[in-house]
């Protein structure tokens, strides 16, 4: 598609670091200006209208197009990606802000370790404007990785006027210092610290992760050196796929490589594969097993698979 000039008339482009503080006009800076923003090939899940769900709320003018997949074959139909131009009044260091926490958002896909320092890095983000968006649950919840914790977390420190209220606020007020020194340490991530600290005590080498869903526990192991082979198994065939995506496996070199292995299996049947192991773990995986299963899992782990030791 043809690339559009950004804005509605003429402006000019200002180098400014990252909080707004702009080199060349340090008078501007706390000031709302005009802002036209252009964006190619933004990975949007929920397409044009979810553009304008985030957006529009904070007092931008959206201008969205979605992108063809091919302008040569538009029987192919439209791609996941947008043109996006906004144009608002607005201080820059809340404009960057604002792109910084919703263009992950928009892609609702993070391909590095969620935690939880980017509960941190989005209440700063959001201070002057996240508390106060009708969409705040889903941004909290797609920018923390669907984290169910985690953006309970967040929500609990959010403070209005402070985590987010634009009520009080003047347009050229930019994002305040978010106090986080109270921050509740999620659950989950208590529990993958204590199954980490007794591996390591047993002095568990070779672990088998049981229901590893799309990778969020091995990312740890495959983290420490001191774990010499570690397997995640799942039934779902789209979860490998996102395993194989969070864990880098595309950009790792041989030798970590070598160290890690994602195969699509049933936590109820035998499986040759993952018998013999230092240490067997289901985190997060052994409360979705009904009592009607269990007996087959119990089999599985301690009968087949008999690791040195099993959780």
């Amino acid at each position: 598609m043809p690339r559009r000039p950004c804005g509605r008339g003429p402006g000019a482009v200002l180098s400014c670091r990252y909080d707004g503080a702009l080199q060349a006009r340090p008078e501007l800076v706390g000031a709302a200006i005009p802002i036209a923003i252009a964006l190619t090939g933004v990975p949007a899940r929920g397409g044009a209208g979810m553009v304008r769900r985030l957006f529009e709320p904070l007092g931008w003018n959206v201008d969205v197009e979605t992108i063809a997949l091919d302008p040569e074959y538009p029987g192919w139909g439209e791609s996941h990606y947008v043109y996006l131009e906004l144009n608002g009044t607005i201080c820059l260091s809340t404009a960057l802000f604002q792109i910084h926490a919703l263009l992950p958002v928009l892609t609702d896909s993070k391909h590095y370790w969620v935690g939880d320092d980017e509960i941190a890095k989005l209440l700063r983000a959001g201070v002057g404007w996240l508390a106060g968006h009708p969409g705040k649950e889903l941004i909290m919840t797609r920018y923390l990785a669907h984290h169910r914790d985690m953006v309970e977390a967040a929500a609990s420190l959010m403070v209005e006027g402070e985590g987010g209220s634009a009520e009080g606020k003047t347009a050229g007020d930019g994002p305040a210092e978010v106090n986080l020194t109270s921050t509740v340490v999620p659950l989950h991530t208590l529990r993958g610290d204590a199954v980490m600290t007794e591996l390591k005590d047993l002095g568990a080498r070779r672990v088998v992760d049981i229901g590893c869903g799309e990778g969020t526990p091995m990312q740890r192991l495959m983290a420490e050196p001191h774990f010499t082979r570690f397997i995640g198994t799942d039934v779902a065939a789209w979860a490998m796929g996102w395993g194989e995506t969070r864990l880098r496996m595309d950009e790792v070199g041989d030798r970590h490589r070598e160290r890690v292995r994602l195969i699509q299996s049933s936590a109820r049947y035998a499986d040759d594969r993952i018998a013999g192991l230092d240490a067997a773990v289901l985190i997060e995986a052994i409360e979705h097993i009904g009592s009607e299963r269990l007996s087959a899992v119990v089999a599985k782990v301690f009968v087949h698979a008999r690791p040195r030791e099993s959780w």
